[in-house]
């Protein structure tokens, strides 16, 4: 479970990190962010309150 989270935290932070690099838009810039997972991986806290 642990290298799961370690692994989707690292895909998905660098997915914003990087789209925020691109667009120069701020993260206090952004009022609502969706999040979407289909897979078997469900842990507690959420990974979208991670986000």
């Amino acid at each position: 479970m642990a290298e799961a989270r370690k692994e989707t935290e690292t895909i998905n932070f660098g997915a914003i990190d990087e789209l925020l690099a691109k667009t120069g838009a701020k993260p206090r810039d952004i009022g609502t962010l969706v999040v979407k997972y289909s897979s078997l991986f469900n842990p507690t806290p959420s990974l979208s309150s991670a986000i």
